[in-house]
């Protein structure tokens, strides 16, 4: 029964993936310039050693996978998925003060070694990008496995009978599947891209304080669609925002006593927020989480969040406020596996965004300079 059970599932997520795939190369023309399993001739343990990288990382520092997520979201809206934002010097998007604040560097820079030492000039930068945030939203789960481990070196007696301690391991298992982030495959074969100008940053990322039309303009012109908006900004269920980023929703008198200037936020969050950031949120140092209520779970509390007007952002509340986007983010509340499924979707299409294949880029030898 138990074979049964799990070929069964192995069946479901391979249809599942294989629908997917049919949109996605209908909906992504840059999605056929790319395929999945791209190294595995090349390099067979490419995604691992991302993935390996990845999840040390994480398990040393649980804020890393929110970083790896921002930071693939403004490496594919500037130049497209191409690895722009990791190059170094005057003038590059990274030195732009709106990127200023991202993280995950060392993390694509880690894989990135050990690739050029198991696979010398193979593996491109784009890819460990994509790579590495697609494997952060999966890795969440990693900390309580860990957990159940050491528990199990410390307590041994109470794993004494082997049927119970495989229950027990099962059951673990298939907790930990459910309320991690989704896993999926990504095609590869993206090239790094050559150029990087810090000017191109500012118009082609979305700002905490945008419109719902100025946000679905600038996703329209990266090829995505109103679901994907709402979808892609479930990205903020992790991760941390710095105060600057939404302290202009709210104003303290010389009293202390706090008025909404937005008036969608509720007024006990911004309470706490304000404690959280004091002398008017101008601070540049002092960060908050995201997601309030499970910060380092990928998971659809941001929608229920946002029902519940504790939206971090002006660009979050306004998914609820819009009557465009209410339903869905209603939806994405109620149903987590729905959100999941959608995530699966819109992120394949925002990691093919222009794609740089060929001739059109280069396997850099180092991350942070081109060849």
């Amino acid at each position: 029964m138990e074979s049964k059970i799990s070929i069964f599932l192995l069946t479901y997520n391979l249809c599942n993936l294989l629908v997917l795939v049919f949109f996605c190369f209908a909906a992504c023309p840059s999605l056929g310039r790319l395929s999945f399993n791209f190294y595995a001739t090349s390099c067979p343990a490419a995604e691992l050693m991302v993935s390996n990288t990845v999840r040390a990382a994480s398990s040393n520092d649980p804020t890393i996978p929110g970083k790896l997520l921002r930071l693939l979201f403004h490496d594919c809206f500037v130049e497209g998925c191409d690895a722009s934002v990791l190059l170094q010097g005057n003038g590059t998007e990274r030195s732009d003060p709106a990127n200023t604040s991202l993280g995950g560097f060392s993390v694509i820079d880690s894989a990135k070694r050990v690739l050029e030492i198991i696979c010398p000039g193979t593996v491109s930068c784009a890819d460990i990008i994509a790579l590495a945030a697609r494997d952060a939203v999966a890795i969440v789960k990693f900390p309580i496995l860990v957990f159940i481990y050491v528990f199990k070196l410390m307590f041994p007696s109470l794993f004494f009978h082997h049927h119970i301690c495989t229950s027990v391991v099962v059951l673990t298992i298939v907790t930990m599947e459910q309320a991690g982030g989704p896993a999926f495959q990504i095609p590869t074969g993206r090239k790094d891209g050559r150029i990087s100008n810090s000017v191109n940053v500012r118009p082609n990322i979305v700002d905490t304080s945008f419109t719902m039309d100025e946000m679905i303009k600038l996703f329209n012109s990266k090829g995505l669609s109103l679901d994907d908006l709402v979808t892609l900004s479930g990205a903020h269920t992790i991760g941390l925002a710095h105060c600057s980023a939404f302290s202009d929703r709210f104003q303290q008198d010389s009293k202390g006593k706090l008025r909404l200037v937005d008036t969608s936020l509720d007024i006990t969050y911004a309470k706490e927020l304000s404690k959280k950031c004091p002398a008017g949120g101008s601070s540049t140092s002092n960060t908050v989480s995201n997601d309030p209520e499970t910060s380092f779970a990928f998971d659809n509390q941001y929608y229920g969040n946002l029902l519940a007007h504790k939206g971090l952002f002006q660009s979050d509340s306004v998914l609820l406020e819009d009557g465009r986007t209410r339903k869905q983010v209603e939806e994405f509340a109620n149903n987590e596996e729905r959100f999941f499924r959608s995530w699966g979707e819109s992120f394949l299409k925002l990691t093919t965004i222009e794609v740089k294949t060929d001739n059109e880029g280069e396997i850099r030898q180092s991350c942070s300079f081109t060849n």
